[in-house]
């Protein structure tokens, strides 16, 4: 996959289960995905945290492809992280 297009991932810890997105512009989009509506709004508030965090790691390193930065940022942090196809 190109950085011409958008990546998407789904990464989960526990019973939380995440949406990342990675737009064409290396901005970084998390949102909750499978998510109870009961868990919504605490779960976005989470998605908003990691978001930060990876954009960050996304914006600092340069060197690495938008999958590699990414993937490495969540299993570092214990989450199962799987790329979704496009």
């Amino acid at each position: 996959m190109s950085d011409t297009s958008g990546i998407t991932f789904i990464i989960s810890r526990l019973h939380v289960t995440l949406k990342v997105d990675i737009k064409p512009n290396r901005l970084v989009s998390i949102t909750p995905y499978r998510c109870s509506e009961e868990n919504l709004r605490l779960w976005k508030g989470i998605s908003q945290a990691q978001a930060m965090q990876a954009q960050f790691t996304l914006d600092s390193d340069k060197k690495a492809s938008p999958q590699q930065a990414i993937h490495s940022h969540f299993t570092r942090k214990g989450w199962t992280v799987e790329e979704m196809e496009n």
